[in-house]
């Protein structure tokens, strides 16, 4: 038994102007769902601009970067390199610059989150800033008393 498939074909545009555009239209109505998935369920989601951005380079993502705006908050993360993270014109959707050692852009993504993954103190880090303020309490209770004692 034969069977007929027909299969739809889509000219992809060559344009490298056009695949930025079509691109970044996607990403925005992915934004818009995310974003929507976040305020409904907390659900949190990244988009890797290097996966998804398919080869195109930072200024040809420049524009969808200028779409979103700027919002009211931003952070640098400082290890091996750095991060810049930036709160966008849309709250809930934070834009996150990825760079080396040398300073090179490495990738970007987009975080939709009610705030950035990477600004959250993990556990052991909040321990140990426990632990030191409770001595830095402790040593100056201690020139407290020495100070006492030295006016008897």
């Amino acid at each position: 038994m034969n069977k007929t498939v027909t299969i739809p074909i889509v000219a992809m545009p060559t344009d490298p102007n056009e695949v930025a555009g079509r691109l970044h239209q996607d990403i925005l109505g992915e934004l818009a769902q995310s974003v929507s998935r976040l305020v409904a369920t907390g659900e949190k989601s990244v988009i890797d601009l290097r996966v998804r951005g398919q080869g195109l380079s930072p200024e040809e993502m420049a524009p969808l970067r200028t779409r979103l705006g700027k919002g009211e908050v931003s952070a640098k993360f400082v290890g091996n390199g750095h991060i810049d993270i930036e709160e966008t014109a849309y709250p809930g959707i934070w834009w996150m610059s990825y760079f080396d050692a040398n300073a090179q852009l490495e990738t970007q993504q987009i975080e939709v989150s009610w705030f950035p993954t990477l600004l959250k103190a993990q556990t052991p880090d909040v321990k140990k800033g426990a632990e030191r303020l409770v001595a830095e309490l402790a040593a100056l209770a201690e020139q407290d008393v020495s100070r006492v004692a030295e006016t008897d």
